[in-house]
């Protein structure tokens, strides 16, 4: 029996959730609620007894070819509770027909930012002045509230790249609550 095992296995009821988990990450000894990249169930349910969550979402520009894809995939699906499934689209300006977004926004899909130009080269993204990311980022919440769309909360950057903390701060000052961008390959953010 390794000593992984032992610990777990002298682990009492008054053990927390959190406990449990900061024992798998030693990064996560000092951080409240800290949950690492993990192949292992949350607090040690059985698989049986995990609940399935997919997170379905979609990138760029959404208009009339893609809107039959998005009726065929949404339309008439139900989750276990019987209410519809819903995506979140990360929505770039370029092509985008609005009245399409205002609709799939109505039947409860939340619609996020991609910026309005999901311009090239890639490292672009990596190397924009905070100016040039408030112009993007905040452009394009600003064409999905026209729009009708509100609360727009959510942001992924184009090709996952990001500008580190000049992102962030343009993410903070304007009233986003999160970033969908830093992929995580093989366990490993």
């Amino acid at each position: 029996m390794t000593t992984k095992m032992r610990t777990t296995m002298k682990m009492t009821t008054s053990t927390t959730t959190t406990q449990m988990m900061q024992e798998d990450c030693p990064m996560c000894k000092s951080i409240e609620n800290c949950r690492c990249l993990s192949y292992k169930t949350p607090g040690r349910l059985p698989r049986n007894q995990t609940p399935k969550i997919v997170m379905l979402t979609f990138d760029d520009n959404v208009n009339g070819v893609n809107n039959m894809l998005f009726k065929e995939l949404l339309d008439g699906r139900l989750n276990p509770n019987k209410c519809p499934i819903t995506t979140t689209f990360f929505v770039s300006d370029i092509g985008t027909n609005y009245a399409i977004v205002k609709n799939l926004h109505m039947k409860g899909h939340e619609m996020a930012v991609h910026t309005i130009s999901h311009r090239t080269p890639s490292t672009w993204w990596k190397n924009a002045a905070e100016e040039e990311l408030v112009e993007e980022i905040v452009g394009m919440k600003k064409k999905l509230e026209k729009a009708g769309i509100d609360n727009v909360v959510g942001y992924r950057n184009p090709f996952l790249q990001t500008a580190g903390d000049r992102t962030f701060k343009v993410l903070y000052e304007n009233g986003f609550l999160y970033d969908s961008t830093l992929p995580a390959h093989n366990g490993k953010p």
